[in-house]
């Protein structure tokens, strides 16, 4: 018999759960905090702490999530922890239904800060390992394995995650942006750049700010011209699609209209010039506490004091006739921004 049909004392088992009881219960069992869809579905089927118990422990989840401890022998865990899947090296699998969540780090748009918070409201051991845009080589049942993806990415490679995803980013000013990219990339202690082969940081330790936004190779770069709704577009932005044909010919004007596309399938974005608050309404979006105090990571110049691989620089700033010709670089990604101001404001 169920724990749910036992018969409890008034107060215990007989009585319906608050939603903060349902929460703890979420934290005990499966180490995170529930969405507001599963609060909403527990109301509905019922949150007598006999049920909820009995759910729990016989999810699929609950069984993912303590893999680990399996018992020899113990033939009721998921298909994925069968010798056959073992032999393998196969980990462990969520079910289909269960909902991603998935960054989409725009380079200096304060993403490693909120990279940190996703690991603690998901947990780090739930985190895809991947940081840059390399989800393309990882295989389909790691990705299968994890809650919570964040990284550098391009829209095209965030559709082979599998199941229900809430994709989120934050934003900033495209102007402001590329101004910090440089800056950022020009503090890259050479040796580092040399060791790693980093062509834009290399650039920027080359040519002053006015000089790198005038050299037309660097204006042409990927990283560099429009860059924002190249991410955004449905282009793969790794370095075999600019040479294929499939891709090398759709323009900027195209993928502008597919990131604007794409945008509208996006849980959450948030600005850098309201950091704070949004962060607060990020958390609330995903059911999450907000952050007692929020710690802040890659800020350059606290990296610049304290990381071995940069250097101290004077930031510098274009002259307004560099900054006109840049103007042409941040075109599509203004037009953009604008938008997500209107959708997310």
């Amino acid at each position: 018999m169920q724990d749910s049909n036992h018969q409890a004392s008034p107060g215990s088992n007989s009585r319906e759960l608050t939603d903060s009881e349902v929460t703890l219960a979420y934290e005990l069992f499966l180490g995170r905090r529930p969405s507001a869809a599963e609060l909403m579905r527990k109301r509905e089927a019922g949150t007598k702490i006999g049920r909820i118990r009995h759910n729990f422990l016989k999810s699929p989840e609950f069984a993912h999530r303590y893999a680990q401890f399996k018992a020899a022998g113990n033939t009721t865990m998921p298909v994925a922890l069968t010798s056959k899947a073992d032999a393998f090296n196969m980990p462990p699998l969520w079910p289909c239904a269960t909902e991603r969540v998935v960054f989409l780090h725009v380079p200096k748009c304060g993403g490693t800060t909120l990279h940190h918070l996703l690991g603690q409201w998901l947990g780090s051991e739930n985190m895809h390992p991947e940081r840059f845009n390399r989800l393309y080589e990882s295989p389909v049942a790691q990705l299968a394995s994890k809650l919570g993806f964040s990284g550098h990415f391009d829209y095209y490679s965030t559709t082979l995650i599998p199941g229900a995803k809430r994709l989120i980013s934050f934003l900033r000013d495209p102007m402001d942006r590329l101004i910090s990219l440089y800056n950022f990339h020009r503090a890259h202690a050479p040796e580092i750049i040399e060791k790693n082969n980093l062509q834009l940081p290399r650039w920027a330790n080359e040519h002053d700010i006015d000089a790198y936004f005038a050299h037309p190779t660097i204006r042409a770069h990927p990283a560099i011209d429009n860059s924002i709704v190249r991410y955004f577009s449905d282009v793969p932005q790794v370095a075999h699609a600019q040479s294929d044909p499939v891709w090398r010919n759709i323009t900027l004007d195209e993928m502008l209209e597919q990131a604007l596309r794409n945008l509208e399938k996006f849980t959450f974005i948030g600005f850098m010039d309201r950091y704070d608050e949004d962060v607060e309404r990020l958390a609330k979006t995903l059911n999450y506490a907000p952050p007692a105090e929020l710690r802040k990571h890659q800020v350059l110049d606290d990296l610049m004091e304290t990381n071995p691989s940069m250097r101290k620089i004077e930031k510098q700033r274009p002259t307004p006739e560099t900054r006109a010709g840049m103007e042409e670089l941040v075109h599509y990604d203004q037009l953009f921004y604008t938008r997500a101001r209107e959708l997310f404001r």
